[in-house]
């Protein structure tokens, strides 16, 4: 997952589910330090949820937040979103790509290119 996708959706989570602002929190300094790694941007906030003690603001108090709910602030926020049968490479540079299962439909994939880090979602046709 590159930078700025980061800072995308924790933006987006953040401002959504606790009414915070990225730069109120350390998770930017955090992901450019290297203490962030994979694109599981919900499980680093749930970590700072916990550590700081946050509330939800959203009707889901006191659950953590999903990969679904980081799936679907992927959507919205339109980063790279691709309907085909599965890929098994980056749409960017055609290196293999880590996934993680959503659903039976649904895959989250992050680029192993060190210098590409695309995180991209895909669903089936």
């Amino acid at each position: 997952m590159t930078e700025t996708q980061f800072r995308t959706i924790c933006a987006v989570l953040l401002k959504t589910h606790f009414g915070l602002e990225l730069d109120d929190t350390t998770l930017a300094d955090d992901y450019a330090e290297g203490g962030v790694q994979g694109a599981d941007v919900y499980h680093a906030i749930n970590q700072l949820a916990h550590r700081f003690d946050l509330q939800r603001i959203d009707d889901l108090k006191n659950q953590p937040l999903t990969l679904k709910d980081q799936v679907a602030t992927m959507r919205s926020s339109s980063i790279t979103y691709i309907q085909s049968e599965q890929p098994t490479q980056c749409p960017v540079c055609g290196s293999r790509t880590d996934l993680i299962e959503v659903s039976n439909t649904v895959q989250l994939h992050d680029c192993l290119n060190r210098t590409c880090q695309l995180a991209f979602i895909s669903t089936a046709n």
